[in-house]
């Protein structure tokens, strides 16, 4: 009998473990919603693309909205989820928007004179099934 309950404690304790695994596998993987690189380039500006996380798919028809104290603008993303915008060197919030998905957020970002920053994007869904 008791060599049945130390065989169902480690049975439980592997399962337990292996729950805890997961759920820190998927707290590091959404921590990873966004990639950003500066490359040198004849105009400033911020240019990249938006995928759903889930598949990996481009979003078609997303939006990158550039906002700063002098302007706000919104960039749709092309059929391959491409956006690019040319901007004046300063700080800027960008934000990551696309119908069903959850959006993405991103304070000062810093674009400097001759000077592109590409963002590579991934948003979750925020559909519930």
């Amino acid at each position: 009998m008791k060599k049945i309950i130390k065989t169902n404690n480690k049975i439980l304790l592997l399962i337990l473990f292996l729950f805890l695994a997961n759920s820190c596998s998927q707290k590091i993987q959404f921590k990873s919603n966004y990639s950003i690189n500066r490359n040198e380039d004849s105009q400033s500006g911020i240019r990249g693309i938006i995928k759903a996380r889930e598949n990996n798919q481009p979003l078609e028809y997303a939006f990158a909205r550039i906002v700063s104290n002098e302007f706000k603008k919104d960039i749709r993303t092309d059929k391959e989820g491409n956006f690019n915008i040319d901007l004046t060197p300063g700080e800027y919030s960008v934000e990551f928007i696309s119908v069903g998905f959850k959006q993405l957020f991103i304070k000062k970002v810093h674009v400097k004179s001759n000077e592109r920053i590409t963002f590579k994007v991934f948003l979750g869904s925020s559909i519930i099934y």
